[in-house]
Order: C-alpha cells, then sequence, then structure tokens
C-alpha cells in the first residue's frame, strides 16, 4: 500500500516530469489519462500545487472537456 499511495510532494514531481514534453500526458493526444489526473483539481482546486505546469495542463484539460 506504501508503495502505491505516496506523498503530495512525489505525485507534484512525477505528473510534472510527465507533462513538461507536453500539452498532454501521451504528448499532442489528449486521453482519458488526462481526464483522470486533473479531475481531482477540478473538483477540490485547493488541492492544486502552485506548479505552472499542473495548472496550465488542468486549465487545458478543463477546456478540452467543456468542447
Amino acid at each position: 500500500m506504501t508503495a502505491s499511495l505516496r506523498d503530495i510532494d512525489t505525485m507534484t514531481a512525477r505528473l510534472t516530469e510527465a507533462l513538461e514534453p507536453g500539452p498532454y500526458l501521451l504528448g499532442d493526444r489528449f486521453t482519458a489519462a488526462d481526464m483522470l489526473c486533473s479531475s481531482p483539481f477540478h473538483w477540490f482546486p485547493d488541492l492544486m500545487p502552485e506548479v505552472p505546469t499542473i495548472r496550465d495542463s488542468v486549465a487545458r484539460c478543463a477546456e478540452r472537456m467543456r468542447q
């Protein structure tokens, strides 16, 4: 269980690393992975890290899901 659920700093680092090549988790393609990773921040915006890469991705995903 501990190996799967890590601390917020580890999550932030891994998500940032995955998003840096962007604009989405799998590069140019918007996928279900983007919806799954951004959804918690739509529901609980106060939990979103103060990391521009993550904030930009969540905003991009929100716009894409509105289409």
